[in-house]
């Protein structure tokens, strides 16, 4: 019997794949291209090598929402990928106060 079983999302909120800008700091580059978003974090991506665990100040911005989503996330991942070499990077929402949890679920719901 194989070991390559079909992997388990154990994802807790469903993810929405899309595109989005953001700003990121600390962080030489700055911006982001957002690839999806979820309740609980996102995933972008970034010139810039980020450090696992690092925390990060993201400022999200998606066309037709009114206003910016600012959270703090910290870097799950951060993997080397794509055409121009940018870099794959997940974050985990962290210390997400009730009203800018609620503004990322009505920025999702806007998609």
């Amino acid at each position: 019997m194989s070991n390559n079983s079909t992997q388990i999302d154990r994802r807790k909120y469903p993810r929405i794949t899309s595109n989005f800008s953001l700003e990121v700091s600390p962080s030489e580059v700055g911006h982001g291209e957002g690839r999806d978003i979820s309740q609980g974090g996102l995933q972008f991506s970034h010139k810039g090598k980020l450090n696992v665990g690092q925390i990060l100040n993201i400022t999200i911005r998606v066309n037709g929402f009114s206003g910016d989503v600012n959270v703090k996330g910290k870097v799950l991942r951060c993997e080397q990928g794509g055409p121009e070499g940018n870099y794959h990077v997940a974050i985990n929402f962290v210390d997400i106060d009730p009203e800018t949890e609620k503004s990322v679920i009505d920025m999702i719901n806007s998609f």
